[in-house]
Protein backbone atom coordinates (compact mmCIF):
# COMPACT_ATOMS: atom_id res chain seq x y z
CA UNK A 1 0.00 0.00 0.00
CA UNK A 2 2.96 2.29 0.89
CA UNK A 3 4.63 1.79 -2.73
CA UNK A 4 1.48 2.40 -4.49
CA UNK A 5 1.10 6.20 -2.86
CA UNK A 6 4.22 6.87 -3.69
CA UNK A 7 3.97 5.88 -7.10
CA UNK A 8 0.20 7.88 -7.16
CA UNK A 9 1.36 10.50 -5.28
CA UNK A 10 4.81 10.64 -7.61
CA UNK A 11 2.54 10.94 -10.82
CA UNK A 12 -0.16 13.64 -9.77
CA UNK A 13 1.66 16.17 -7.04
CA UNK A 14 4.38 17.29 -9.20
CA UNK A 15 4.42 19.81 -12.03
CA UNK A 16 5.83 18.92 -15.30
CA UNK A 17 8.77 21.46 -13.72
CA UNK A 18 8.86 18.89 -10.85
CA UNK A 19 7.80 21.34 -8.28
CA UNK A 20 4.89 20.45 -6.15
CA UNK A 21 1.56 21.21 -5.22
CA UNK A 22 0.66 21.27 -1.18
CA UNK A 23 -2.51 19.67 -1.29
CA UNK A 24 -4.32 17.32 -3.81
CA UNK A 25 -7.64 16.46 -3.72
CA UNK A 26 -8.85 13.05 -5.29
CA UNK A 27 -12.82 12.13 -6.18
CA UNK A 28 -13.06 9.73 -3.51
CA UNK A 29 -15.19 7.24 -5.92
CA UNK A 30 -12.89 7.26 -8.93
CA UNK A 31 -9.80 8.53 -7.50
CA UNK A 32 -9.69 10.73 -10.15
CA UNK A 33 -7.81 14.53 -9.48
CA UNK A 34 -9.96 16.90 -8.97
CA UNK A 35 -8.30 19.71 -7.51
CA UNK A 36 -4.46 20.81 -6.84
CA UNK A 37 -3.86 23.61 -4.79
CA UNK A 38 -1.91 24.80 -1.70
CA UNK A 39 -2.99 25.72 1.85
CA UNK A 40 0.99 26.86 3.32
CA UNK A 41 2.42 28.04 0.06
CA UNK A 42 2.11 31.52 -0.94
CA UNK A 43 -0.81 30.27 -4.45
CA UNK A 44 -1.92 27.53 -5.76
CA UNK A 45 0.82 27.93 -8.09
CA UNK A 46 3.73 28.87 -6.44
CA UNK A 47 6.64 27.11 -5.39
CA UNK A 48 6.30 25.87 -1.52
CA UNK A 49 9.88 25.18 -0.38
CA UNK A 50 9.08 22.86 2.66
CA UNK A 51 6.62 20.82 0.33
CA UNK A 52 9.83 20.51 -2.49
CA UNK A 53 11.81 19.64 0.49
CA UNK A 54 9.36 17.14 2.01
CA UNK A 55 9.26 15.57 -1.57
CA UNK A 56 12.61 14.81 -1.28
CA UNK A 57 13.08 13.59 2.22
CA UNK A 58 10.27 11.38 1.16
CA UNK A 59 11.33 9.44 -1.67
CA UNK A 60 14.77 9.59 -0.86
CA UNK A 61 13.06 7.34 2.13
CA UNK A 62 11.06 5.11 -0.17
CA UNK A 63 14.29 4.35 -1.77
CA UNK A 64 15.68 3.37 1.64
CA UNK A 65 12.97 1.12 2.53
CA UNK A 66 12.22 -0.48 -1.55
CA UNK A 67 15.86 -0.41 -2.95
CA UNK A 68 13.42 0.47 -6.13
CA UNK A 69 15.85 3.17 -8.19
CA UNK A 70 12.69 4.81 -9.75
CA UNK A 71 12.51 6.63 -6.46
CA UNK A 72 15.84 7.49 -5.82
CA UNK A 73 16.21 8.51 -9.22
CA UNK A 74 12.66 10.73 -8.50
CA UNK A 75 14.13 12.07 -5.09
CA UNK A 76 17.54 13.18 -7.44
CA UNK A 77 15.38 15.00 -10.31
CA UNK A 78 13.06 16.82 -7.01
CA UNK A 79 16.67 17.79 -5.11
CA UNK A 80 18.33 18.97 -8.32
CA UNK A 81 15.15 21.32 -8.74
CA UNK A 82 15.30 22.23 -5.06
CA UNK A 83 18.92 23.49 -5.44
CA UNK A 84 18.19 25.12 -8.66
CA UNK A 85 15.47 27.42 -7.14
CA UNK A 86 18.17 28.54 -3.99
CA UNK A 87 19.10 31.81 -3.87
CA UNK A 88 22.65 32.49 -3.19
CA UNK A 89 22.61 31.74 0.72
CA UNK A 90 21.02 28.72 -0.24
CA UNK A 91 18.23 28.96 2.75
CA UNK A 92 15.01 29.45 0.64
CA UNK A 93 11.81 31.89 1.83
CA UNK A 94 9.20 29.91 3.19
CA UNK A 95 7.97 30.18 -0.83
CA UNK A 96 10.24 30.23 -3.60
CA UNK A 97 8.18 32.16 -5.27
CA UNK A 98 8.81 35.27 -2.85
CA UNK A 99 12.54 35.40 -2.31
CA UNK A 100 13.35 38.10 -3.79
CA UNK A 101 11.75 40.07 -1.26
CA UNK A 102 14.30 40.24 1.87
CA UNK A 103 11.48 40.99 3.93
CA UNK A 104 10.21 37.32 3.14
CA UNK A 105 10.68 35.12 6.23
CA UNK A 106 13.53 31.83 5.54
CA UNK A 107 12.74 28.07 5.79
CA UNK A 108 15.74 26.47 7.41
CA UNK A 109 13.56 23.52 8.02
CA UNK A 110 13.29 23.01 4.17
CA UNK A 111 17.07 23.30 3.73
CA UNK A 112 17.64 20.83 6.77
CA UNK A 113 15.33 18.41 5.77
CA UNK A 114 17.33 18.11 2.34
CA UNK A 115 20.47 18.34 4.15
CA UNK A 116 20.07 14.93 5.30
CA UNK A 117 18.65 13.34 1.81
CA UNK A 118 22.05 15.02 0.27
CA UNK A 119 23.99 13.17 2.70
CA UNK A 120 22.28 9.78 2.34
CA UNK A 121 22.80 10.36 -1.95
CA UNK A 122 26.07 10.38 -1.12
CA UNK A 123 25.71 6.65 0.94
CA UNK A 124 23.21 5.53 -1.36
CA UNK A 125 25.10 6.80 -4.91
CA UNK A 126 28.24 4.42 -3.86
CA UNK A 127 26.41 1.19 -3.89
Amino acid sequence: MAVKHAETTMNNHFREDLTSWHVIEYDSINGKVLNRHTKQGFADDSRWSRGQAWGVYGYTMVYKETKDKKFLDFAKKLADKYISLLPEDMIPAWDFDVQSDPKEEKDASASSSCSICFNRFKFFCRK
